[in-house]
């Protein structure tokens, strides 16, 4: 078996999830407002639940632009669910250093912990080249309203950026992360293993004695690995009925035309 791989990109996904999911019990509520397809009730257990939508189509079904305002059914950091940055969706058409969005309904604030910040990396998750590289967030202004409205300025003019576009923000230098890894999930994953990978999550989601999840990545021929660790007592030392699910997803490196970051 080979060793992990220690690109900081990957590091960074396995990080994103093993957060996402170190609490079962609040993640399976976070719930999708503009859910696409609109094949399930909007929450995440039930997204992962679906035959028809594999990893791709639910991490771009919880993306920021789909977060919910109500106490409990979205992450504090309004950042998208399953990748590590904030995705919006345009307003309007722009080839100028100005993108505009709105936000979702009931949010009015961007969080401390938001991604869309000084100094964000941007990127286009739908057209390669309407974001030049090395493009950061000059400024983020929200203006009151129904809904509010954000106004990004970029440290440099956008390419031909459409209506309804999907625009990702990431803190550090890993603008092409999100890319990379849409690549991976869509061209990459052999559909057994992305299966595995789901039905693993969904079925932690439906058994209450599971309490969280951990991810990693090895490189080698791939496969996905599922063990199961049953808790202790602190006291005791006795087993007890909580356990842990831990993925390991064995993989070589994807094939995706974006360059990798700067590591």
């Amino acid at each position: 078996m080979g060793g992990l791989i220690q690109t900081k990109g990957t590091q960074r996904l396995a990080n994103l999830f093993n957060t996402r999911f170190n609490n079962l019990a609040a993640a399976k509520l976070w719930t999708s407002t503009n859910a696409v397809p609109k094949t399930f009730t909007g929450t995440l257990s039930d997204a992962f639940d679906k035959d028809a939508l594999d990893l791709l189509k639910i991490s771009d079904s919880f993306i920021a632009q789909a977060a919910s305002s109500a106490a409990g059914l979205w992450p504090p950091d309004f950042n998208d669910i399953l990748y590590p940055g904030a995705t919006m969706i345009t307003t309007a058409a722009s080839s100028t250093a100005t993108l505009l969005f709105n936000l979702p309904t009931g949010i009015n604030t961007l969080s401390a912990g938001s991604m869309i910040k000084n100094g964000a990396s941007v990127i286009s998750l739908d057209k390669r080249g309407s974001i030049q590289n090395g493009t950061t967030v000059n400024t983020a202004v929200v203006t009151a309203g129904t809904p509010a409205t954000l106004t990004v300025t970029l440290s440099q003019s956008a390419n031909n950026v459409v209506n309804k576009e999907r625009i990702c923000f990431i803190t550090g230098t890993h603008q092409r992360l999100v890319r990379r890894w849409r690549w991976y999930l869509s061209h990459d994953l052999k559909p057994e293993n992305d299966s595995a990978i789901k039905n693993a999550i969904s079925s932690a989601f439906d058994d209450s004695d599971f309490q969280s999840i951990t991810f990693q990545t090895i490189e080698d021929t791939q496969g996905v690995l599922t063990t199961t660790e049953q808790q202790l007592d602190s006291t005791t030392f006795e087993f007890i009925n909580q356990f842990v699910l831990h993925i390991t997803l064995m993989t070589q490196r994807t094939t995706a035309p974006d360059p990798l970051d700067p590591q």
